[in-house]
């Protein structure tokens, strides 16, 4: 559910999903109350191109930053929306202490 209310994840956690505009999303995986990871998806106006902004919250209050490019794979059963195979193209990460 895309609403940005907290739902049932993994392992315990919670998981939400808001839809910030057109083609953009940010989920929040939460456990225990603590964020663990915010990841901003953005779909290209085209439909073949989605960046993935990753940002991983540690215990000790230092983050993690992995910025993701993929493109909808050849061939893929899906053409638009966030549904098909994807593949990496690009993958830069960043550390923070």
């Amino acid at each position: 559910m895309a609403d940005g209310t907290d739902q049932p994840g993994i392992l315990g956690s919670t998981i939400s999903i808001t839809v910030e505009a057109p083609g953009s999303w940010k989920i929040v995986r939460k456990q225990g109350g603590r964020t663990l990871l915010t990841a901003n998806w953005k779909l290209s106006d085209d439909g073949k191109a989605l960046t993935d902004t990753f940002i991983g919250n540690q215990p000790d209050g230092s983050t993690s930053r992995i910025d993701l490019v993929y493109k909808r794979a050849e061939g893929s059963a899906g053409n638009s929306g966030i549904p098909g195979t994807w593949e990496t193209t690009r993958r830069k990460a960043r550390f923070s202490v």
